[in-house]
């Protein structure tokens, strides 16, 4: 009687949690537009800068510890206490070293600015790490199962913020005052998420942190952490690089091309969270249907990829000017290089998932640690040529590389590399296949 409703709950949760992200992605694409044709470029390139390079030491602060934290706030009642605040003051000591090491090369001009507002944009969003610590406080309402509190929350802030801008927006407000607005709508949101917590009767207890128990954070998600970053790196570096060889104003055109080539990769991330459970018993049980059964997963995701490529080359040129403006046309041409990185990061999530599956952590680290050094030899050697352009190609080619190359490189993914092959080739083939067994089904 009780897994039924577990399996209530666990449906629940995600359901709330995809919402969530549905609405974080209308509020980036629409009222981001409004912001940055507000702004212009160069002052979107100033924010997605400073975006970037905080998003890059994240994992550095947050040590990528949140699921271990929720497998061992299940399974040791015991510890919570111990483990929440001794992760608590970690975490806070490194997002203290990390800021004050990014200020100090700041305002020592070793990370080069062309003006103070930009080195004010810098300086008020790098003191968000400050609050990264504190996020572990939806760990527990993750754990706990409960995640509509928190959602209803993050909702509610979302669009009272997104309202906030677009009355900033009319008042004419400066870029200063949105970088302000960030860092206030992350602190209103983290330490909301505590207070629910709190008053939820699921914030452990205080409790002096123990130094053995910060150690065996440290040495288990240490692994974690490096390819947090290497991740983040990969995702983050070809704006911090296009800024400090360029332009402000070519980081705002290109990272307008960045969220709308992007702005489909949590279709993925739904479907390896949909099939991982599934996958991994199989898996267990008979191999060999779990391979007819990936392969079937492989192809749904590259069709899916395939399917997002075409509607977005065949609306999105048009949506990016109606929405941002003539400052932001050369988006266009940089969009339509980097859109078709998606069949390559859509295939890179579906290859984690039987990685996972597999416990083959130390190919996915050599995988994307590659990615990040052929990113940024490209993006050394293309930027100074093509800015922004170069910068799209450089994307294109490390996913290629990383998410497909790489699995010709090990022995035991080459089947995974012949799936890989397959699927992208049939991907056509199989959308119009989905397109008719919908048909089918209406009749």
């Amino acid at each position: 009687m009780q897994m039924p409703q577990n399996l209530g709950s666990v449906a629940r949760n995600i359901l709330w949690q995809f919402g969530h992200q549905g609405l974080l992605i209308l509020n980036a694409v629409f009222v981001g537009a409004i912001v940055a044709r507000h702004l212009g470029p160069e002052s979107t390139g100033m924010v997605a800068n400073a975006i970037a390079l905080v998003a890059m030491l994240a994992p550095i602060v947050t040590l990528n510890s949140d699921n271990a934290f929720v497998r061992d706030y299940v399974q040791k009642p015991e510890s919570r206490s111990a483990s929440f605040w001794s992760l608590i003051v970690c975490r806070s000591l490194l997002a203290g070293a990390c800021v004050f090491t990014l200020l100090l090369a700041l305002f020592t001009r070793l990370i080069p600015v062309s003006s103070t507002t930009e080195q004010f944009v810098l300086a008020v969003t790098i003191v968000n790490l400050l609050l990264q610590p504190w996020n572990l406080a939806k760990a527990v309402l993750d754990a706990e199962m409960i995640s509509k509190f928190w959602t209803w929350y993050l909702n509610s802030t979302l669009v009272s913020i997104a309202l906030l801008k677009i009355w900033m927006v009319s008042t004419r407000f400066t870029v200063e005052y949105f970088a302000a607005l960030t860092t206030l709508e992350l602190a209103i949101n983290t330490f909301g998420i505590v207070i629910i917590t709190y008053f939820k009767r699921l914030l452990p207890k205080p409790t002096f942190p123990k130094l053995e128990v910060i150690y065996e954070v440290i040495r288990e998600n240490l692994p974690l952490a490096a390819s947090g970053i290497c991740v983040a790196i990969y995702v983050n570096i070809d704006i911090s690089m296009l800024r400090y060889l360029t332009t402000s104003a070519e980081v705002g055109i290109y990272s307008v091309a960045c969220k709308m080539s992007s702005v489909w990769y949590f279709i993925p991330m739904i479907a390896s969270a949909s099939f991982l459970p599934s996958l991994s018993r199989l898996h267990a049980e008979d191999i060999e249907k779990y391979w007819v059964a990936l392969n079937r997963y492989f192809e749904l995701i590259a069709a899916l990829a395939t399917a997002c490529v075409v509607i977005s080359l065949v609306c999105f040129p048009y949506v990016i000017p109606m929405l941002y403006g003539p400052k932001f046309d050369r988006s266009v041409n940089m969009f339509f290089i980097h859109i078709f990185s998606s069949p390559f990061a859509f295939l890179g999530v579906a290859r984690v998932t039987h990685l996972s599956i597999e416990k083959n952590y130390r190919f996915l680290l050599f995988a994307t640690l590659s990615g990040v050094i052929l990113n940024i030899a490209l993006n050394w050697l293309l930027i100074p040529y093509w800015g922004g352009f170069g910068s799209a190609f450089a994307t294109l080619l490390s996913y290629a590389f990383s998410s497909y190359a790489t699995s010709f490189a090990s022995p035991s993914l080459r089947k995974i590399a012949a799936i890989q092959t397959r699927s992208l080739v049939r991907s056509p083939l199989n959308i119009v296949q989905m397109l008719l067994r919908f048909i089918k089904n209406q009749k």
